[in-house]
């Protein structure tokens, strides 16, 4: 399952200066910056092996494990640490030039609900998936015009932390607290007080008078 996104958009426009090439295939890759606010973490640097051009945006790049990326699981620890870390992801043309985002978890990532930290700490992340929605590259383009543009997202794919079941003593005293609730609280006519167990009778036809075979118990 999706545990969370971090969604992106970046462009490039072609400065003026001599020399300079438009490109016309484009490297998207994604890390953490080495703390605090430092360069890119090469050490977590995923995708960067991989080259985009247009036309791919229907295809979804996955990485499952180091085989697939050798920076896989460096990446992996640093997005279930319980720290803030800053996320980034960054575009770079064959030709030089690009664009990237850097930014702390808590204001780029998007969890599920049921976690409450910056990050996906106490989950178990199984793979990564850079999807492309739109991507467009002018190899062709002049100075002052966009050489390329691209959107989408990576999405953390995983499972949640199974829940911790309760120990022998837990059920024990989690089936006392229902039987407590089941109980009913008669008073007599002598001030006494006499617990009932609803079982089998209605409230209206347990008898109110102690007997032998009701216990009193004195409050």
């Amino acid at each position: 399952m999706v545990l969370g996104t971090f969604t992106f958009t970046e462009q490039y426009v072609l400065p003026t200066g001599f020399g300079v090439q438009p490109s016309s295939t484009l490297i998207i890759n994604f890390g953490y910056s080495i703390p605090p606010n430092g360069p890119e973490d090469a050490a977590t640097a995923v995708f960067d092996s991989f080259t985009r051009v247009a036309g791919d945006d229907l295809r979804t790049l996955v990485l499952s494990g180091a085989g697939d990326d050798p920076q896989f699981p460096a990446f992996l620890a640093r997005a279930t640490n319980g720290l803030d870390d800053e996320l980034r992801v960054s575009v770079i043309g064959n030709n030089g030039g690009g664009g990237g985002t850097i930014d702390l978890e808590s204001n780029v990532l998007h969890t599920a609900r049921v976690l409450s930290g910056p990050d996906l700490a106490g989950t178990t992340l199984t793979g990564l998936e850079a999807f492309i929605s739109a991507i467009q590259i002018n190899p062709r383009a002049t100075s002052g015009e966009v050489n390329w543009s691209v959107s989408g997202e990576l999405r953390f794919v995983g499972e949640l932390a199974a829940p911790v079941p309760l120990p022998a003593s837990g059920w024990l005293l989690a089936s006392a607290g229902l039987l407590l609730a089941r109980r009913r609280r008669r008073f007599t006519p002598h001030g006494r007080c006499h617990e009932f167990i609803q079982a089998r009778l209605p409230c209206d036809l347990i008898p109110l008078q102690p007997s032998a075979h009701v216990v009193d118990t004195v409050q």
